[in-house]
């Protein structure tokens, strides 16, 4: 009988300030490759780091989202500073061997700018993933104007679901409760797995001993989990971050009267959440309005801003809140998928008064810039009394540097032409655009 063990296991560590508790905006770069002896705890290997000038290298304990203490100072190399390197006697005891199993040890790298750390990259066995999600008040459900903020990091094995969660807000003292959740962006969900309260800082929350079950693993890969954070002025959550695997995005679009075609004066407001597994092609959408609640119909559509297009997906109303409009696990053909990755899809959602829409919200993925507003004749230069008037949507891919740019005019019939010009408000400039 052949028996094969696997008693030396191979780290390979990107490091990065985005790791770093709390968050480093660092320029530096570095690649850690470590070798562990889980039998004899013996460690080896070396960190390369560019971009900025270290004083120190460590292998510290403790989960992503936390800081912890040195385990293992490296050594830097006397005639290369980037280069550190395992001490010849590095070795990590029983306890240690276990923490790195579990995914609790860190590289990190520190500078004189950033003495706790600038860089910083966990040592992850196999199976095991991380990710960030921030969090937010407008996130939450139902939509929180919230100055709090935060972050959370979650480490899972995909292959046993053990789940640690570390979380930290600001200016969200005093916090009720924190859990993770199961329902889409948009949606709200129910609990989980609880996080507990540091005793000794009421702004971070954790659960090192979580487990997800089958299902739970599944709404994890589907980006169907996320973070929430309870206040006494907001129960049902203040800041909440959708937990998103890789390939999976989430995009908000606020709905509004005045972005629709033509632009209607009107209360009601909403916030539409996009949920996006481009690969898979497979869209779902969660939209909820404020103001109305009589409410025909919901839609997702293909247009540019400032135009109007046919419906791609129709949003299904909530049986227990009339506000509330959806449409989960949406297949997309190649056309509508290139169509919300170019900014040109908008939810819109019509009442019996606006049959056509009363409040709409263009869909602007990440790479897209969008930007919106109204044309009157205060804002000629010089100024002009008229009373005509419209309004303007804008929509630029930078990375294809292509822009469409559409304007509907109320009382302007004899208009001889429409242009794009190059100038900051109070000022004229020359034409860059001709408008049809």
């Amino acid at each position: 009988v052949t028996v094969t063990v696997d008693n030396v296991v191979q780290f390979n560590v990107t490091l990065s300030g985005d790791e770093e508790v709390p968050a480093v905006d660092s320029a530096g770069t570095a690649q850690a490759d470590i070798t562990v002896n889980v039998v004899t705890g013996e460690v080896t290997g070396a960190l390369t780091i560019a971009g900025i000038t270290a004083t120190g290298a460590h292998i510290h304990d403790n989960f992503a989202g936390a800081n912890g203490g040195v385990l293992i100072a490296l050594d830097q190399d006397a005639g290369d500073p980037n280069l550190f390197t395992a001490p010849a006697a590095a070795t990590l005891d029983a306890a240690g061997i276990d923490r790195l199993l579990a995914g609790a040890l860190y590289v990190n790298a520190h500078t004189a700018a950033v003495p706790s750390g600038e860089i910083r990259g966990q040592m992850l066995p196999a199976d095991f993933v991380l990710r960030f999600a921030a969090l937010e008040g407008i996130a939450a459900v139902p939509s929180v104007d919230s100055p709090a903020s935060g972050r959370a990091a979650i480490t899972l094995n995909q292959a046993t679901g053990a789940l640690v969660v570390q979380a930290y807000t600001m200016g969200l003292d005093d916090a009720t409760q924190a859990h993770v959740h199961e329902a889409y962006a948009g949606n709200a969900g129910p609990v989980l797995v609880g996080l507990n309260q540091d005793a000794t800082d009421p702004g971070r929350w954790s659960v090192e001993d979580g487990v997800l079950n089958t299902n739970g693993l599944d709404a994890f890969a589907a980006g169907r989990l996320y973070v929430n954070v309870h206040s006494p002025a907001n129960p049902a959550g203040e800041v909440r971050g959708q937990i998103l695997p890789d390939g999976i995005s989430v995009t908000f679009a606020a709905m509004n009267g005045g972005q629709e075609v033509p632009a209607v004066d009107t209360n009601a407001e909403g916030l539409a959440a996009l949920t996006l597994d481009e690969a898979a092609s497979v869209v779902t959408i969660h939209a909820n309005t404020t103001g109305l609640a009589d409410a025909s119909n919901a839609h997702l559509h293909n247009a540019f801003g400032g135009d109007n297009g046919g419906v791609e997906i129709g949003l299904t109303q909530d049986g227990s809140n009339p506000e509330h409009w959806f449409a989960e696990e949406q297949s997309l053909d190649a056309a509508q998928l290139a169509a919300l990755l170019a900014g040109s899809t908008y939810v819109n959602v019509h009442s019996p008064d606006h049959p056509g829409g009363e409040i709409r919200g263009q869909v602007i993925p990440d790479g897209i810039l969008f930007a919106y507003g109204k044309l009157e004749g205060a804002q000629a230069v010089p100024p002009v009394a008229s009373l005509a008037g419209g309004t303007f949507a804008v929509t630029v891919d930078p990375t294809a540097l292509t822009l469409v740019a559409n304007a509907n005019t109320t009382g302007a019939d004899d208009a001889t032409a429409a242009h794009l010009h190059d100038a900051y408000a109070g000022t004229s400039g020359p034409v860059a655009i001709g408008l049809v």
